[in-house]
């Protein structure tokens, strides 16, 4: 669809997003071990640092990133909305 690109958070993810979310999503991707307390938390071993927010991604382990992680949810949401049709 127009205007939209594959967010990629991995190989086999093709769900069409703004190329400003794919950044972000690859941004969040490159720091999500880190982000992780290393010295846990309410949430155990999975407890993000301040300043992260945690997603649960449907196609790979939870993460925390910044600044919006809920948009992950949004666009799996809105994907059946965004595929180009022939």
């Amino acid at each position: 669809m127009n205007g939209y690109v594959w967010r990629e958070a991995d190989d086999s993810d093709h769900v069409c997003v703004t190329p400003d979310i794919r950044t972000q999503t690859a941004e969040d991707n490159a720091v999500a071990a880190p982000a992780f307390n290393p010295s846990g938390g309410p949430y155990g071993p999975k407890t993000c640092l301040d300043g992260t927010s945690g997603v649960k991604r449907s196609w790979g382990p939870s993460l925390c990133c910044t600044p919006n992680p809920r948009q992950a949810t949004a666009d799996n949401a809105a994907a059946s909305s965004r595929i180009a049709h022939a």
